[in-house]
């Protein structure tokens, strides 16, 4: 794996982590998405995180109404198994 050493002046965590670039985005596929509900009266948050073949994460919240229970089962069907840009696509069909 080709890593490279951050160069930048910042945060030290950030600044020494090395970085892969050995990244091939048109064959990037999302391969398993998990949940964890925050709960909060009245509110549930679902935060999720997504893991890809080419060791990328990612993590982010679910805000679609629904219970928050149905949101992991729904993503996995629209989005599992996909790139990120087919991914995207199948929430911008009308």
């Amino acid at each position: 794996m080709k890593t490279h050493k951050s160069k930048r002046k910042g945060i030290p965590a950030l600044r020494d982590r090395n970085m892969n670039l050995d990244i091939d985005p048109s064959n990037l596929e999302i391969t398993d998405l998990r949940m964890a509900v925050v709960e909060s009266e009245p509110y549930s948050y679902p935060i999720l995180k997504v893991d890809t073949n080419q060791g990328i994460q990612g993590i982010g919240e679910a805000r679609d109404g629904s219970d928050p229970r149905n949101t992991q089962k729904i993503l996995k069907v629209r989005i599992g198994g996909r790139g990120e840009g087919k991914a995207r696509k199948s929430f911008c069909k009308h």
